[in-house]
């Protein structure tokens, strides 16, 4: 009976840490895969900035009003020949900007205004 406790108290030590390594494994895969979401999510708040610029600049008017969310990490941005780069990838614009300090600070959400001046467009924030 003793050799029988045991043998159980063994098997039950070999499956907890049979089930503490498949844990472990799990949240190391959910780990990896947290930081593709994030970048992912990152996009496409990037992407819809984009959309919200653009379309105030395809409006026409000399001024334009936008209020858009601007993505962690968009401040980190360069501007150059009518494209937003940053680490979430490159980003087109119908119009030459002249810089990139509408995106700081970033993470959250903004008013910005649209000046079209012919040859460039100015993005300043109104309010933070």
């Amino acid at each position: 009976m003793k050799d029988m406790k045991a043998q159980m108290s063994l098997e039950f030590l070999l499956y907890s840490a049979l089930a503490g390594l498949s844990i472990l494994f799990a949240l190391s895969m959910l780990n990896a895969r947290s930081k593709q979401i994030s970048s992912s999510i990152a996009g496409y708040e990037m992407q819809s900035l984009m959309d919200s610029l653009n379309s105030a600049i395809l409006s026409g008017k000399y001024v334009s009003y936008i209020n858009a969310y601007i993505p962690i990490g968009a401040c980190n941005s360069t501007v150059s020949s009518g494209k937003i780069s940053n680490m979430f990838g490159n980003f087109y614009t119908y119009a030459q900007l002249d810089n990139a300090s509408f995106l700081c600070p970033d993470g959250m959400m903004a008013d910005m205004e649209i000046k079209d001046y012919g040859s460039s467009m100015q993005v300043v924030r109104v309010m933070q």
